[in-house]
């Protein structure tokens, strides 16, 4: 069995790499929507990702079952400002992880 730290790590690199995809299938003007956005997900994930790779600091139960909700909404979300609200979400997870 996987511990909450790999579930984590497996669902917020999944989540990367759904906005990589979304952006990049974007329109113009929807990419110019998505891209704070896409930066900021992905400099919080690098931080998160970091953190629990050397230092292994448990992510909860409670924070893996927002980022499950999360994955289902990013997965869900036909328009592009639903996407960005669940991404932006999950980046308040992550950087509460990468500063725990």
């Amino acid at each position: 069995m996987e511990d909450n730290d790999t579930q984590a790590l497996q669902h917020a690199g999944a989540a990367v790499m759904a906005m990589d995809v979304r952006y990049r299938n974007a329109t113009p003007a929807d990419r110019i929507r998505l891209k704070r956005t896409r930066d900021q997900l992905w400099a919080t994930y690098v931080l998160a990702r970091n953190r629990l790779l050397e230092q292994g600091v448990l992510v909860t139960d409670d924070e893996l079952g927002q980022m499950d909700a999360l994955k289902a909404d990013l997965g869900d979300a036909a328009e592009t400002m639903a996407f960005a609200r669940a991404a932006l979400k999950l980046t308040g997870i992550l950087a509460r992880i990468a500063l725990a």
